[in-house]
């Protein structure tokens, strides 16, 4: 029997390499690709290490040895992932991998901490520490989920102390004292994305003031109450934002408060030249019906939110983007609901730039 091209056996490796059933590699079956002839080994390695998820001391101590034994493995690794074991002790694996991996993995771009289980999770962090996380030179993304830092001072410099990040993701981050603002000492590296859902907002606030010139994307991923909460508070920390290109607004149609969309969007200035707008609606976990989502536009309508649209701050948009959430097949409602939907918004139809947009 005549050997397969390689481009081949590269597709079956690439399709065997995804469990269908979640969202993460398929490691058994890589393993066994792995295994079935030399010329497989290379590019299974390749989707093996390609992401790390680390969750013990123990993982963490036999990841460092292999890379340790074969550092070519090291420059597999794109995506890395430290999380907090399920029990109720410190994030201590936070504290230890930076002075284990940094200087082994010169590839890596993704850089995600989660700690769902432990209150406050992580210690006091040491200036070995930062030191450490600044030869992450090539880490490009930066994702904290559930992470309750000892102090504010704390999260500001892990942010300054990654010298080429571009863009960070912040679900659901605190910090149990709020002394010192490290952003008034420490040039802050040039964020051009950044993504937040429920993170404390005087922090957020001066995070958005340290990145205000370079920013120009800002998604807000949290529901309505945090988001009220920002608005109310620290809202005019949006004039900072002098280069914003695009901002993405999230809405729950169950407990939608337009004015509080109508507050955010006033807190532009003249020199805020906004490009592309997204109000993402969803209702919980189900599709948004066409009523529904009619009565959203009515909503904005009523608001004033078209009207705002008219200003000279907004002269520049590209596009505003009203996204629905639906579990049905959004091609066949996309192409059932668009017009309908955009004739409502009669001044954004006539400048061309009302889109209406399905998602899963």
């Amino acid at each position: 029997m005549g050997r397969f091209p390689a481009e081949v056996c590269d597709s079956v490796i690439d399709y065997s390499s995804w469990d269908p059933t979640s969202d993460k590699p398929d490691y058994g079956a890589l393993r066994s690709c792995a295994l079935t002839c030399k010329g497989w080994l290379p590019r299974s390695r390749a989707h093996i290490f390609h992401t790390v998820e680390l969750n013990t001391q123990e993982k963490l101590g036999c990841f460092t040895r292999s890379i340790e034994t074969s550092p070519a493995l090291g420059d597999l690794v794109l995506k890395l992932t430290i999380t907090h074991p399920d029990d109720d002790q410190p994030f201590h694996l936070m504290v230890a991998f930076p002075t284990k991996l940094a200087a082994r993995l010169p590839k890596v771009k993704s850089l995600a901490i989660e700690s769902p289980h432990a209150e406050p999770s992580v210690i006091r962090l040491s200036p070995e520490f930062f030191q450490s996380m600044s030869k992450f030179s090539t880490l490009t993304l930066l994702r904290l989920f559930h992470v309750e830092f000892h102090s504010f001072d704390d999260f500001g410099s892990l942010v300054c102390s990654l010298p080429n990040v571009i863009a960070i993701e912040c679900w659901n981050v605190a910090w149990s004292e709020c002394d010192a603002n490290p952003f008034s000492e420490t040039a802050c590296p040039k964020i051009t994305s950044l993504k937040v859902d429920d993170i404390e907002p005087t922090g957020l606030t001066q995070l958005l003031r340290a990145v205000g010139s370079s920013i120009r994307h800002l998604t807000f991923a949290a529901d309505n109450e945090w988001l009220e909460s920002f608005i109310s508070d620290e809202g005019m920390s949006m004039a900072y934002l002098t280069r914003l290109k695009s901002l993405e607004i999230p809405i729950r149609l169950d407990r939608a408060d337009f004015r509080m969309m109508k507050a955010l969007l006033t807190q532009f200035t003249c020199d805020q030249l906004l490009g592309k707008l997204t109000f993402s609606f969803h209702y919980g976990c189900t599709d948004t019906p066409l009523e529904s989502a009619k009565c959203a536009l009515s909503g904005l309508q009523r608001t004033g939110i078209e009207d705002i649209l008219t200003w000279p701050q907004f002269s520049e948009l590209e596009e505003v983007v009203f996204r629905f959430s639906s579990v049905r097949d959004t091609d066949c409602l996309d192409r059932s609901w668009k017009m309908e939907l955009i004739s409502m918004l009669p001044r954004l139809q006539q400048r061309g730039i009302a889109q209406v947009e399905l998602y899963a």
